[in-house]
């Protein structure tokens, strides 16, 4: 078992961002951290075609959890969440496929020590402020009632506080990813709230998303504060995430390259959801 590894979860329509995505993280891997593609089964012979030349160990989904069938983003958060069933890594880092890394990376960018994961988390007071201004959130209550920006995150956090008792004030938000899991919280989480309540985290995923609060990030973090198992080291987002168009043209128009961001991220991503694969800084 290593001690961190580094997952990108795809499928076959993001096959090419894929291969830019690992192509970029083994340029920079300065400790050789062992990176692994998530796919389908059935997607294989079809990914390796396009890889071409780009060599990777390729991990199936099918190995990790069996689901019903659902929406592809609500997919990807249980077979990333559960990845540590597989017993590959005490740690790993969940990567996008639509994630470019342009700075060279170790270890210990991820981890304290060797028992001790960082973890994404804050309260991103800076990125409500400026999806504000660009109307991609909303206000919300906060516990005391008194308006606050927030997103579907903040309900999200609500819920899940019902069932994993955290008693804070503050919302925090757990991304944006890549984000980085230690297998004994998941496993932890696994024993201690899905088996005795007699339920998979595929149900829990799917009880939730019926309200539209379903976020992995979130679960494991509240659980990651709730269980104590771990010292909580918080770090800020690792790369740049345009989350839609109008985020991206905001910095296009400041003439944003990637030379402005690398004091900051180590890369950057344009979600799929609407750019196309063929967009690079």
């Amino acid at each position: 078992m290593s001690k961190l590894a580094i997952i990108v979860k795809s499928y076959l329509p993001d096959a090419n961002r894929a291969k830019r995505c690992i192509a970029s993280l083994q340029k920079h891997n300065k400790d050789n951290i062992p990176i692994f593609l998530v796919i389908k089964k059935r997607e294989e012979e079809d990914f390796l075609k396009i890889l071409d030349n780009i060599k990777v160990e390729i991990i199936y989904d099918e190995s990790i959890a069996q689901t019903p069938p659902m929406a592809g983003w609500l997919y990807q958060q249980i077979i990333k969440s559960q990845f540590w069933v597989t017993g590959l890594a005490e740690n790993y880092v969940t990567v996008d496929s639509d994630v470019v890394f342009f700075k060279d990376y170790y270890i210990s960018d991820f981890m304290f020590d060797d028992e001790t994961p960082y973890i994404v988390m804050g309260e991103r007071k800076d990125f409500l402020d400026e999806a504000w201004k660009l109307k991609r959130v909303n206000i919300h209550k906060d516990y005391q009632d008194r308006d606050m920006l927030g997103a579907r995150l903040t309900k999200a956090t609500k819920a899940i506080r019902e069932f994993i008792p955290n008693k804070y004030n503050k919302f925090y938000d757990w991304g944006t990813a890549p984000y980085i899991f230690n297998s004994d919280v998941w496993k932890s989480f696994n024993d201690n709230y899905l088996v005795p309540n007699k339920i998979t985290f595929t149900d829990l995923a799917l009880i939730l998303n019926q309200k539209g609060l379903m976020s992995e990030s979130c679960i494991y973090g509240e659980y990651y504060l709730y269980c104590n198992m771990k010292r909580v080291l918080p770090s800020s987002p690792y790369v740049k995430c345009y989350h839609d168009k109008s985020h991206w043209e905001w910095d296009k128009k400041q003439g944003i390259s990637i030379e402005d961001l690398k004091p900051n991220y180590f890369g950057y991503a344009f979600q799929s959801n609407w750019a196309e694969d063929t967009l690079e800084l």
